[in-house]
C-alpha cells in the first residue's frame, strides 16, 4: 500500500510540473485607440516569471469596439471581447515578445475580405521567417478561434501576419512548450569565438550525436539579446549579426532533440567574453573581391531572396549577383548587392561607423521609378528613422 501511494504521488507532481503554462493572454481592451495605422508599441506585464514583454507591430490600429466596421458586429465562439486590434491589409503584423519557450498558440480572428489568409513567422536572428503549416485561411464575418501547435523550447519571438487583407485580432494566448522526451544526454561543448568583427563574430562549438541542429544565445551579460537556429546538424559554427561595437558578449549553445525520441539538451557553459571591434572609421565596398563570396549567375525571385551577414553587412533577402555595369560617370561596377523589394523585406544593413558625414551609393531600379530608401538605426529606442528616399528612373 505505501509503494502504491508513494508511485501515485511521485506521477500527481510529474504531472503538475509538466503542465502547460500560460504564458501569454491578451484581449487587448486596455490598449489605447489609434484612429490610423502606424508603428505601435506597448510594455507589458507576463506570466510566469517573465517581467515585462514589448508588443510592437506594423500598420496596427487597437480598436476598442465590437463591430468590425461595415461588416457590423460579428459572432460567433461566445461573445466578442471589448477591444481588438487591426492588422493592416500589407504584410502589417503583431509582434509577440520574447517568450521562454512556446507550444501552443490560439487566436481568435475575423478578417476583413473573405478566406484571405494569415501566417506565424519566427524570429532567427534578424530575419523572421515563415513557419511552415500556419498559413490559414480566416473567415469574415464569423470570429473563429484558430489554435497552432508549435515545438519552441526556448525563448523564441513570433509575429501573426496578415498576408492580403486587414485582420482583427480579439483574443491572442500563449501556451509553454511541455516535452516529456529524454533531454540528449550532452550539452554542445561551446569553443573561441571566430572572425569577429565590429558588430559579428563567429560562435563555434562541438556537434552532439543524434542532434538536428542547434540553438545559439547571445547574452549581453545578464540579458539574452537574441536567439538563433542553426538547423544542420553537422553544423559547429554560426555567425551572430546586428551586435554593438566595442561591446562584450557571450554565448551559449543548445543541441537541438528531433522531438520524437529526443528533446533539446540542457544549455552549455557560457562561452569566454567575446569583444567586438571598435566601428571602422569609413567603408568603402569592392563587390568584385572573393570575401564577398560566389555571386549568383542569374538574379534571384521574388520573395525567394537569400539572407546572410558579410564583411560587417547585413544582407536581408538580398544577396550577390554577378554582372559588370557602367554608371553616368563612367565607372564600371563590377557585380553588385541585389534587394527585393521592400514587401518582401529586402534590405541592407550597413556596419555601424564611428560618425557620418557622406552616404555615397551607386543603386539602379529593377523598373523606372521605383526607389529606394535610407533610415537610421537608434539604439535607444530600438526602431529605425527615415532620412531620405531616392526614385531612380534610369
Amino acid at each position: 500500500m505505501k509503494k502504491i501511494t508513494l508511485l501515485l504521488t511521485m506521477v500527481a507532481i510529474v504531472m503538475v510540473a509538466n503542465a502547460q503554462v500560460v504564458l501569454l493572454e491578451e484581449n487587448f481592451q486596455n490598449w489605447t485607440a489609434q484612429s490610423t495605422s502606424g508603428a505601435y508599441t506597448i510594455t507589458k506585464t507576463l506570466a510566469d516569471g517573465i517581467t515585462q514583454g514589448t508588443f510592437s507591430a506594423d500598420k496596427l490600429v487597437v480598436a476598442p469596439a465590437q463591430s468590425i466596421g461595415s461588416q457590423g458586429t460579428a459572432t460567433g465562439n461566445g461573445s466578442p471581447t471589448p477591444g481588438r486590434a487591426v492588422v493592416g491589409s500589407t504584410a502589417g503584423y503583431l509582434e509577440l515578445p520574447n517568450l521562454q519557450s512556446i507550444g501552443q498558440v490560439d487566436i481568435k480572428a475575423n478578417i476583413g475580405t473573405d478566406l484571405r489568409e494569415m501566417k506565424l513567422q519566427v524570429k532567427n536572428g534578424t530575419v523572421f521567417e515563415d513557419i511552415p503549416g500556419t498559413l490559414t485561411q480566416i473567415n469574415k464575418d464569423v470570429i473563429k478561434l484558430y489554435t497552432f501547435n508549435l515545438t519552441y523550447s526556448v525563448p523564441t519571438t513570433i509575429r501573426i501576419v496578415t498576408s492580403n487583407s486587414s485582420l482583427n485580432l480579439w483574443d491572442v494566448k500563449v501556451f509553454s512548450y511541455v516535452s516529456n522526451l529524454p533531454k540528449l544526454p550532452n550539452a554542445p561543448v561551446v569553443g573561441s569565438a571566430t572572425s569577429i568583427a565590429s558588430e559579428s563574430f563567429v560562435a563555434n562549438w562541438s556537434t552532439v550525436e543524434n542532434a538536428v541542429g542547434y540553438v545559439i544565445k547571445v547574452y549581453q551579460g545578464v540579458n539574452l539579446i537574441s536567439t538563433n537556429i542553426a538547423s544542420d546538424q553537422v553544423t559547429t559554427s554560426f555567425s551572430v549579426g546586428g551586435l554593438t561595437p566595442n561591446t562584450n558578449y557571450t554565448y551559449t549553445v543548445i543541441a537541438k532533440g528531433d522531438g520524437v525520441n529526443n528533446s533539446n539538451s540542457d544549455e552549455s557553459s557560457s562561452s569566454e567574453v567575446v569583444t567586438t571591434l571598435n566601428a571602422p572609421a569609413a567603408i568603402s565596398t569592392d563587390f568584385s573581391d572573393e570575401s564577398w563570396g560566389t555571386p549568383a549567375s542569374t538574379n534571384y525571385s521574388a520573395g525567394s531572396y537569400p539572407s546572410s551577414s558579410v564583411n560587417g553587412f547585413e544582407l536581408i533577402s538580398a544577396g550577390l549577383y554577378a554582372g559588370s555595369t557602367k554608371d553616368l560617370k563612367g565607372l564600371t561596377h563590377t557585380n553588385r548587392i541585389s534587394l527585393d523589394k521592400s514587401s518582401y523585406g529586402g534590405k541592407v544593413v550597413l556596419p555601424a561607423v564611428a560618425s557620418i558625414e557622406q552616404i555615397e551609393i551607386h543603386g539602379a531600379a529593377g523598373t523606372a521609378g521605383n526607389g529606394i530608401s535610407l533610415k537610421e538605426y537608434n539604439s535607444e529606442t530600438g526602431s529605425w528613422k527615415l532620412e531620405f528616399n531616392w526614385y531612380i528612373y534610369l
